[in-house]
């Protein structure tokens, strides 16, 4: 019985120790194989994203045609200013506004110069019963307004009046104690109740001091005007360009004081294509 026991468990020893052999040969040959296919990979760069995005870095087409770090340079802008205008606005010299042209009117039709009729359709192409039918309906359905009317209005400068310039581009502000209104070319100062403190004003004639820039003699309209309530400030603000290559110019009045009429300003001429250098 000893013998037929000890003749059974040989084998059985001898087959596990076989198997556990042959497997982890395999496991070593396979954690070779694989340790030889990573130094591969990370050798030819194949994990260069993972590490870039684990940095914080972008690794994308939208970034792969920037710059290499610490060679990017910013857009720098020509800055002429601050150069001080002590005058009284109504002591400054006329300097008549640049010359009204005719430009070229861009239009999708093939026909007519752009320009609609009272329906909104380009001029000259009839008028059609089916809009005039819903222009009249909705003239009809629009909701009364519920905002209460102002306490105080009064006639601004017109075009006409200011520069024979269409459209006008009529901007204005109000402060503690007065009302500037901006038009294509010029401004006005009035007091809280209408009156005008300043003749029209061109910009021509604000920024006649921004001299070797398109400020001084080319401003072109398009004007803002803000009073700063946090600095009690005034600003006024218009572009400028000598031809129509550049430069372009933002040229820029900062009052001194609270008041736009008797406290001066500070004239600044900003060149914001930075492709066209002077």
């Amino acid at each position: 019985m000893k013998k037929k026991s000890a003749s059974q468990s040989a084998p059985a020893r001898r087959s596990l120790g076989e198997g556990g052999f042959f497997n982890l040969r395999v496991l070593i040959g396979l954690f070779v194989v694989l340790a030889g296919v990573f130094l591969a990979l990370f050798g030819m760069g194949a994990f260069s994203s993972v590490f870039a995005q684990g940095k914080g870095t972008k690794n994308n087409s939208s970034t792969t045609n920037q710059a290499s770090p610490g060679t990017q340079t910013p857009d720098v802008v020509q800055l002429v200013g601050p150069v001080r205008l002590d005058k009284d606005l109504r002591d400054l010299p006329y300097v008549a506004p640049k010359k009204e042209f005719e430009e070229r009117v861009l239009t999708r039709y093939p026909r007519g110069t752009g320009e609609t009729g009272a329906t909104g359709a380009p001029a000259g192409y009839g008028t059609s019963g089916l809009a005039y039918v819903e222009r009249l309906l909705k003239n009809l359905w629009r909701p009364a307004p519920t905002m209460p009317g102002p306490l105080l209005t009064f006639e601004g400068e017109s075009a006409a009046e200011a520069c024979a310039c269409a459209p006008p581009d009529s901007d204005g502000d109000v402060g503690p104690n007065h009302y500037v209104e901006a038009i294509n070319v010029a401004f006005r100062v009035f007091d809280k109740s209408g009156t005008p403190l300043t003749p029209v004003t061109t910009y021509n004639s604000l920024f006649a001091p921004l001299t070797g820039t398109p400020c001084s003699g080319f401003n072109d309209g398009d004007p803002f005007v803000f009073y700063d309530h946090l600095a009690d400030r005034w600003v006024i603000s218009d572009f400028a360009f000598s031809s129509l290559n550049g430069p372009f110019y933002q040229c820029i009045a900062v009052s001194q004081t609270s008041s736009p009429v008797t406290g001066g300003w500070f004239l600044y001429a900003v060149q914001h294509d930075s492709a066209n250098p002077q």
